[in-house]
């Protein structure tokens, strides 16, 4: 069962093995989940990261930990005094992203601004594609 504040042991090793299947490896490994803006510094995007052994981010839809704080550029998740990821807003749309496994706040920050919106768009299409399968799967049972 899922218990919130530990959605790797419920989604992780599908999102591992997934990766792992690949015929070639990624640099870089954006989830639709939480780095370190997560209760307990790592979530979901740090953790698989971990265990594969490639840079990782994550892309949360909601705020688990920490206030936004706005400023110059890009607003900030701010825990106790610490900056522990980014806030951006599209489209109306909030996005809260925080480095996982082997990648500092900095080269968050580069990737929000060089590769941001291909993330993005990147975990639109995954989104479509599983809403795809699921109903295919649904139909098909």
């Amino acid at each position: 069962p899922y218990v919130s504040g530990l959605f790797y042991l419920h989604e992780g090793p599908f999102a591992v093995a997934a990766v792992r299947s690949l015929a070639a490896m990624p640099q870089l490994l954006c989830f639709d989940a939480h780095g370190a803006a997560h209760p307990r510094s790592a979530g979901l995007a740090t953790v698989c990261g971990m265990v594969l052994g490639i840079p990782s981010l994550g892309i949360a839809k909601s705020l688990l930990v920490g206030e936004e704080s706005s400023g110059e550029g890009l607003g900030r998740i701010v825990r106790g005094r610490r900056t522990v990821g980014f806030v951006t807003t599209a489209s109306g749309a909030k996005r809260y992203w925080s480095p996982g496994y082997s990648m500092t706040l900095a080269s968050l920050r580069s990737v929000i601004r060089t590769q941001g919106s291909a993330c993005l768009r990147a975990m639109i299409e995954a989104d479509k594609a599983a809403n795809q399968a699921r109903s295919s799967f649904i139909e098909s049972n």
